[in-house]
C-alpha cells in the first residue's frame, strides 16, 4: 500500500509517514522577509533522536520535492531497499535524462538561425461570439497575392 500525503500545518505544509518508520514533511522556503519565492520547498526528516525535523534539501517545483521525499521512503535507517513506489513518481530520473549528445545534435545549436515568431492577423478587438476579421495589411496582402 502506498502511504499517503497529509496535511500538516496552516502554511500548505505535508507530512508523509513510511511503514519503516521514516517520516518526511515538505514545507515552503521562505526568504528572509517571510515570502515564498521561486515556488522552493524543503524536504524534512523527522529524527527520532532529537525529536524535531532535520533539513533534508530543497527542491523545486513541489512535485519533485514530493517524489524526492517518496524515493527516500523506499529505504529503510540502513540503506536496504524495502518498497517500490516508483510508478507513482512525475519527473524522470537524472540519469535518465537524453542529453544532446544522446541525440546526435551539435553542441552549438544555440545559434542555428533565427526562431519563427508568432504574428496574429485577426483583429483581437472583436467580440469573441463573432467571426474574426483578418488586420487590413494582412488583408490587401491577401488581396494581391491570394
Amino acid at each position: 500500500m502506498i502511504p499517503r500525503w497529509k496535511k500538516a500545518g496552516p502554511s500548505g505544509e505535508l507530512e508523509i509517514k513510511f511503514p519503516t518508520g521514516r517520516r518526511f514533511k515538505i514545507e515552503k522556503q521562505l526568504d528572509e522577509y517571510e515570502r515564498h519565492k521561486n515556488s522552493e520547498w524543503k524536504v524534512l526528516e523527522w529524527d527520532p533522536r532529537y525529536k524535531d525535523w532535520e533539513w533534508g534539501d530543497t527542491y523545486s517545483p513541489k512535485a519533485y520535492a514530493k517524489q524526492q521525499a517518496m524515493d527516500a521512503g523506499q529505504y529503510d535507517k540502513r540503506g536496504k531497499k524495502v518498497a517500490d513506489y516508483s510508478k507513482t513518481f512525475q519527473f524522470e530520473s537524472l540519469e535518465e535524462v537524453t542529453t544532446t549528445a544522446d541525440a546526435g545534435i551539435p553542441q552549438d545549436t544555440a545559434n542555428m538561425g533565427p526562431r519563427a515568431k508568432e504574428i496574429h492577423v485577426t483583429d483581437r478587438r472583436r467580440k469573441k461570439n463573432k467571426l474574426p476579421v483578418l488586420l487590413k495589411r494582412f488583408r490587401r496582402h491577401m488581396e494581391d497575392n491570394g
